[in-house]
């Protein structure tokens, strides 16, 4: 009997899947949040390629996969997907019973509240992948989608009360379940705790809601703020008496932690849930939504039909340039992305110096990409592709802080600085 398939291997089939499309090895990890998890990204694609599940090309060094070319999900692996979907499962569809038709779902929505101090920006990314992860491999099982909130992207200027009391009306309330995260600072008093970490921490704890705490045990830096450092320490301690908390020497370890612990604090928040009647009546709710959407909808493809963000644009150009980094020895470049300047380019409203040197970058990057399409090795002599990725490597940096200059003028950041 074969064995069951691991977590890594349904998320890449699920993102393989919806909808089935050739991708290449980045492509892939960014989709399902494994950026930082390159060796088990490509363990999981040869163990679904050895399974039939998946077709690529393999680029190997010393006869170890290193990456992977044309990504494609085969059928075997499409109608494994299929049925491993439940009949019953929490998501509703339309009469559409054929392959191809559009599925209508809907989901029980679990905010995450993500609490940190702000010396610890890679493990709050580390978090908040987790949940992506979780989300691509257990939504379509479950019916429950993990939204992660986070004060950076989720809170917005206003005035009236102190800073985080305002953060506490706009995003800390709104939050089924917090994952604290601490480095060597404990954060700045904000009149009411010791930080605003520590403030949002004690408002789900006296509500009843799910905490989730996680302390640092990596070596500390030289320059590290003792003063902050003993705070955070003797905090710790005085949560030994009441809160049963997960330590890390490293994000990896971090990220090991919490997709280990995510399914069971997931439970627990779910069976809250019920208990206390917030899921009672969704099906009526459900129904006034889908009253709505046509209209909402149609507005808001109206307001935004000649609008193309920018901000992809920009997040092109940042990944191209660092596909120009220089490879170990023996490591074919990455192919770089055009897809959003191609799909857009007549329709980004921009001054004319910058649309001729954005076209004349991409019409570099377009040689760039035929190069690496044919499966030619640039470091085995590949001449011309070296002169094209150097020329690049000097150029990106210029036309991306252009590119940034016209989205802050356009979009202005918030002028929150974090507790």
């Amino acid at each position: 009997m074969p064995r069951s398939l691991t977590p890594e291997e349904k998320n890449v089939l699920a993102v393989l899947s919806d909808p089935p499309e050739q991708l290449q090895l980045d492509q892939l990890a960014q989709r399902a949040s494994m950026q930082d998890e390159r060796a088990g990204l490509l363990r999981a694609i040869d163990s679904l390629r050895i399974r039939g599940f998946v077709k690529f090309i393999p680029l190997k060094d010393n006869n170890a996969l290193v990456d992977a070319a044309n990504i494609t999900i085969l059928p075997s692996g499409l109608k494994f997907v299929e049925e491993a979907e439940p009949p019953n499962s929490a998501s509703t569809a339309t009469s559409a019973t054929s392959r191809g038709q559009t599925k209508l779902r809907t989901a029980i929505v679990i905010n995450i509240l993500i609490a940190s101090p702000s010396d610890v920006s890679e493990e709050r990314d580390v978090a908040t992948g987790v949940i992506y992860s979780w989300n691509a491999a257990h939504f379509e099982s479950t019916g429950i989608m993990l939204n992660p909130i986070r004060w950076e992207t989720h809170s917005f200027p206003a005035s009236g009360d102190r800073p985080q009391a305002i953060i506490n009306k706009q995003i800390v309330d709104r939050g089924d379940l917090l994952v604290g995260i601490f480095g060597y600072r404990l954060g700045t008093p904000t009149g009411e705790a010791q930080s605003g970490t520590i403030e949002e921490i004690e408002r789900f704890r006296k509500t009843g809601k799910q905490v989730a705490l996680y302390f640092s045990t990596a070596p500390v830096p030289r320059d590290v703020d003792r003063e902050q450092l003993r705070a955070l320490e003797e905090y710790q301690e005085e949560r030994k008496k009441d809160t049963l908390y997960s330590t890390f020497d490293s994000p990896e370890e971090l990220r090991r932690h919490l997709t280990q612990h995510l399914p069971k604090i997931v439970s627990e928040v779910h069976t809250k849930l019920r208990e206390t009647g917030e899921l009672e009546g969704l099906q009526e709710e459900i129904q006034k939504i889908e009253s709505k959407s046509e209209q909402k909808l149609s507005q808001i493809t109206n307001e935004t039909t000649d609008q193309v963000p920018l901000a992809d644009l920009l997040s092109e150009l940042e990944d191209d340039l660092a596909c120009t980094e220089a490879p170990q020895l023996g490591v074919a470049y990455r192919r770089p992305y055009n897809n959003v300047w191609k799909a857009n380019r007549n329709k980004f409203k921009l001054p004319e110096p910058l649309r001729a040197e954005l076209t004349r970058v991409y019409r570099k990057i377009d040689s760039w990409s035929d190069v690496v399409e044919s499966g030619l090795n640039p470091n085995l002599g590949s001449m011309e592709l070296m002169q094209i990725v150097v020329a690049l490597k000097s150029e990106l940096p210029t036309v991306i802080k252009q590119l940034s200059e016209i989205i802050a003028k356009n979009n202005p950041p918030s002028v929150w600085s974090r507790l």
